[in-house]
């Protein structure tokens, strides 16, 4: 009896307890609801963090989500993320911290990303939405396992440390519509071995390439200052190509680049800064000139004390024959071109001079692409012996008397032994052309082979 009194008791206390869990279950539902809708009724515009909780790792985000806010997503679990096209702007950090996330798919409907919206995640590959015009700073910033990305041509700037230690960065892709690149876009990318800059770009950064792998690097003609600390202890670098257009080197922007042995240094640039090459490998320095060395700035306080510095000047036309406004030319065409330095000749003969009749009532005009005309004995060419001096006859064809002519080369592939680019502009300029008036009778150069030939 004392027996079924207990099982009797412990069943009556068994059934409160449930009823009183099922009231506080509807308790906390009831209290709960308005929070939920309120929260549903603006998910399109304070983003979905309130909601995931519970979700699991991967997400979803619905259709009626149109913002992923500041911070959404920070310091999360989140192994995967599907975002949809309703999607126009990611907020601030709102993916930092996912280091478990190793992939995404950013919608074309996305025109804004905010700053350190991926940054230390673990992210291996990205697809970047083509409606987004730049990327902003620190995006990826800290994104160690990123190997790729590409860059899409709707993207015309890409910020502050963008990309800054990434160093699983072994590709990346620029492409012409971006203009600027900021301080420290790729700043300690020490995978990243090479990288093609395009032209349309305009501004590098301080510091942009610091630290990174790059081995070698053409800089874009369409840049004028590089910049202070750009390739800032780049141990790998090699080699560089610096264009004419560049007019200045900033402060440290070779410093501790082991590798590179030796540069060349256009005529263009005028200032180089305080220490730019310290502690690089330098020990042979090109400077081309296109004046008299004594005249030229002396950059050697920017070099390591070890490195010599060559000043290379650019080849030029000493004398012409005929000389400008000469008159009784001979009409049996014999041109003299004297340069001040060894040429290559080969490089020579790839050029074009053109011949023009002014006075004519009809224009005249005469191309000799000098290769060409020589292997179809238009002419014959002879060069001195040190390859300072260029002698052209013509074998086929003579000038009209008593008329007035332009010679001018209108296609310069010359360059000197130096490999230096022919100056047509001084002393003589060929590229404007010389004028002349020949005799007013038929008549050969001095100890020049009669011709029997057609008019031009």
């Amino acid at each position: 009896m004392m027996k079924n009194s207990t099982t009797k008791k412990s069943q009556m206390k068994a059934t409160k307890l449930f009823t009183t869990s099922i009231i506080t279950i509807l308790i906390l539902f009831l209290t709960c609801l308005p929070m939920i809708e309120s929260e549903a009724s603006v998910l399109d515009s304070v983003g979905v963090a309130a909601l995931i909780v519970g979700q699991g790792t991967s997400v979803i985000i619905p259709d009626s989500v149109t913002s992923i806010d500041d911070n959404a997503f920070k310091d999360s679990g989140l192994t995967s993320v599907i975002i949809p096209d309703s999607v126009t702007s990611i907020g601030d950090s709102a993916f930092d911290g996912c280091s478990s996330l190793t992939s995404v798919v950013i919608p074309n409907s996305v025109t804004s990303i905010g700053e350190s919206a991926f940054a230390r995640s673990g992210l291996t590959s990205v697809t970047i939405s083509n409606s987004a015009t730049s990327i902003v700073a620190h995006t990826f910033d800290g994104c160690s396992s990123l190997t790729s990305v590409a860059i899409p041509d709707s993207v015309t700037s890409i910020g502050l440390d963008a990309f800054a230690r990434c160093s699983s960065l072994t590709s990346v892709v620029i492409p012409d519509s971006v203009i600027s690149i900021d301080r420290g876009a790729f700043w300690d990318c020490s995978s990243l071995t090479s990288i093609i800059i395009p032209n349309s770009v305009t501004s590098i950064g301080i510091y942009a390439f610091g630290t990174s792998g790059l081995t070698s690097l053409t800089i874009p003609s369409s840049i004028i200052s590089i910049n202070t600390g750009v390739f800032y202890g780049c141990s790998s670098l090699a080699s560089v190509v610096i264009p004419d257009s560049v007019t200045s080197i900033g402060d440290n922007a070779f410093v501790g680049c082991g590798n590179l042995a030796s540069i060349t240094i256009p005529d263009s640039v005028t200032t180089i800064g305080t220490n730019s090459f310290s502690g690089s490998g330098l020990t042979s320095v090109f400077i081309q000139v296109s004046e008299n060395s004594d005249n030229y700035p002396s950059f050697a306080p920017s070099f390591p004390s070890n490195a010599t510095v060559h000043y290379h000047p650019f080849p030029r036309i000493s004398s012409f024959s005929p000389q400008k406004n000469a008159g009784d030319v001979p009409t049996e065409i014999y041109l003299e071109l004297e340069f001040d330095q060894p040429m290559n000749r080969n490089s020579v003969m790839d050029s074009v001079l053109r011949l023009s009749r002014l006075d004519s009532s009809h224009q005249q005009q005469f191309d000799l692409p000098l290769n060409s005309a020589e292997t179809s004995n238009l002419i014959q060419t002879v060069w001195s012996p040190d390859d300072k001096k260029l002698t052209v006859n013509a074998n086929a064809f003579k000038l009209d008397p008593a008329a007035t002519y332009k010679v001018e080369m209108i296609e310069n592939r010359a360059k000197g032994a130096n490999g230096l680019a022919l100056n047509l502009t001084h002393p003589v300029d060929l590229s404007q052309g010389i004028t002349f008036t020949t005799a007013d009778q038929e008549k050969a150069h001095a100890g020049q082979p009669k011709i029997v030939s057609i008019y031009p």
